[in-house]
């Protein structure tokens, strides 16, 4: 199935078990400001004013303008598209009144940034594109949805992230044998970069490098600081496959010439976390908690 229309239908059960009536999203000019669920469960980029509606009862409709109409009629993503002219805001009025919902779900939220892709400007314009009805009073944020819709994982999503996954582990796997003493940052984030691309993904997010404690770890750019015998490199990327991402750090010692290995302290230090990890993940398993 088409994952785009296969998140749809788990929204709308999802909808179900929160009793949630109906969740709007309404957006426009996606090119220039893109609410974050477009790709989650829209599939097409807008231009005109556009409102997409998941109903718990499984009605589900696009009210688009008549140019953006075509995409979304050819997909069958939604079981109604209903194409505008002109006045978006009464079309939309007329839709909400037809679905009449006690929850009408929107896309804000002061928490999640997924969450929140519905502009104020959007928002107070729907507002007055409502305005007299009972459908104001009834809006709640839609973080809850969004939460679990991207929580749980389809068929097909796994399959990305598990593909994004092992890429970024192969470039390290690649990159650590090439990186030697005497290069930048800027030389070593170029190289894995390069290495994600060679693997035919792309960067998840700009690559982070620091060599040893020359820079300060955290989200800065690479700078053109030298690694050096002794220092402690730590990379920090990943890559993304079709809309989907992996994102993995990476520690590295690299020894003075009369060493064997790294120092005791630092060992010490790598067994522990790797204990850590090993112990944690026997409790990743379905229903428990973070």
């Amino acid at each position: 199935m088409d994952p785009v229309k296969a998140k749809i239908e788990q929204a709308t059960e999802i909808l179900r078990e929160l009793d949630i009536d109906l969740w709007m999203i309404f957006l426009r000019e996606s090119d220039m400001m893109a609410d974050p669920a477009l790709d989650l469960v829209v599939g097409h980029k807008v231009v005109w004013q556009s409102a997409f509606f998941i109903s718990k009862s499984g009605e589900t409709m696009a009210l688009v303008g008549n140019y953006d109409a075509a995409d979304f009629e050819r997909s069958g993503r939604f079981k109604k598209v209903r194409p505008y002219i002109e006045d978006c805001g009464k079309e939309i009025r007329k839709a909400v009144e037809k679905f009449d919902p006690g929850k009408l779900a929107l896309n804000y939220s002061t928490n999640d940034i997924a969450s929140d892709g519905l502009s104020h400007g959007m928002y107070l314009l729907l507002m007055e594109y409502l305005k007299g009805t009972p459908y104001t009073d009834r809006v709640i944020s839609s973080e809850q949805i969004i939460s679990l819709l991207r929580g749980r994982k389809i068929p097909q999503e796994i399959k990305l992230i598990t593909t994004a996954a092992f890429m970024a582990t192969d470039c390290w796997r690649k990159s650590i044998k090439q990186i030697k003493t005497g290069m930048t940052e800027r030389q070593i984030a170029d190289l894995i970069d390069g290495n994600i691309r060679k693997l035919g993904g792309v960067n998840s997010f700009d690559t982070i490098v620091n060599a040893g404690a020359k820079s300060s770890p955290g989200h800065g750019h690479p700078t053109d600081a030298i690694l050096e015998p002794g220092d402690l490199l730590h990379i920090d990327f990943g890559a993304r496959v079709d809309g989907f991402c992996s994102d993995i750090q990476r520690l590295a010692y690299f020894k003075h010439e009369n060493e064997s290995g790294p120092p005791e302290n630092l060992a010490r230090a790598f067994k522990k976390i790797k204990d850590i990890i090993d112990e944690t993940s026997k409790m990743y398993k379905p229903g428990v908690k973070g």
